[in-house]
């Protein structure tokens, strides 16, 4: 049975994504050829962005120079897109990932599965923790959640320039699907099992600033300087995430990234500490 594939985000980032997987689909038996796309309820110049791509095949809003393949069919019924979908691909900025989550996981069927193109951290002041997009994904669906990020951008991706991405997943299965689903000549992919070092690994770091997360015998290491961020397994061992507690006062409708908390960390050298997972 072909699988359908949705996306939800209509930015600059969602559309490079609906772009890419609607042009594979078309060529594959793996995957339905037609592609639903989450586009929310919004005008531009006096009509809806759903209105602009379906009719006119752009969105002139966030990446007008785009062409829009004709097997994408946008809504903003977000029910609509997601009760059928097999591969759900997440194009979102951080900071509304807990509001599409909680308006997506009643309808998610069985054996659906997400794709995370989201970069930042999310910021969960009910629990006064900082967590990965993937881990809310996770905990607030069930379901399991491939990560793809990497050193590009959306006009690169569109335009098909060559570029590098990154999936990390737990699961090799849905990871090498991804692969499949993302898989132009444009584009260099490389499997990653420890998702959370895809989301938040730079290759530079320093000794002198460090934050240890402990996992009964499994330790994994963060190192922050300048505002770089690296992170250093110690074994080959999976952890299941990164917890980390948000600066204080940080208001609660504004986006957190991992940058934003390094600059925190640079100017409050004691706020960075040593914890063990219970």
């Amino acid at each position: 049975m072909v699988k359908r594939v949705v996306v939800l985000g209509c930015g600059a980032w969602g559309t490079a994504t609906v772009k890419l997987v609607a042009d594979n689909v078309m060529s594959s038996k793996e995957f339905h050829e037609e592609v639903y796309w989450y586009v929310r309820d919004e005008d531009y110049n006096g009509r809806s962005l759903t209105t602009w791509i379906n009719q006119e095949h752009i969105n002139p809003k966030y990446l007008p120079t785009l062409d829009i393949p004709s097997n994408v069919s946008a809504s903003s019924n977000i029910q609509k897109v997601v009760e059928e979908a097999d591969i759900i691909l997440v194009s979102y900025p951080s900071c509304y990932i807990l509001w599409l989550v909680e308006n997506v996981k009643k309808f998610i069927k069985d054996g659906a599965h997400f794709v995370s193109f989201c970069k930042g951290l999310i910021l969960c002041p009910e629990e006064n923790r900082i967590k990965l997009v993937s881990d809310v994904i996770r905990e607030q669906t069930g379901k399991s959640c491939v990560v793809v990020i990497g050193a590009t951008t959306a006009v690169e991706v569109a335009k098909q320039h060559f570029t590098e991405a990154t999936i990390g997943s737990k699961n090799l299965t849905y990871a090498h699907e991804v692969k499949r689903l993302l898989q132009p000549a444009t584009v260099v992919k490389v499997l990653n099992s420890r998702y959370f070092l895809v989301e938040l690994d730079d290759p530079r770091g320093n000794e002198s600033t460090k934050l240890k997360r402990s996992d009964n015998s499994n330790t994994v290491q963060f190192n922050a300087y300048a505002g770089m961020l690296e992170i250093v397994p110690v074994n080959e061992s999976q952890l299941k995430g990164v917890l980390l507690s948000p600066p204080p006062g940080w208001p609660k409708s504004r986006c957190f990234t991992w940058i934003h908390y390094l600059t925190y960390l640079s100017a409050h050298n004691d706020y960075i500490r040593s914890f063990s997972s219970t």
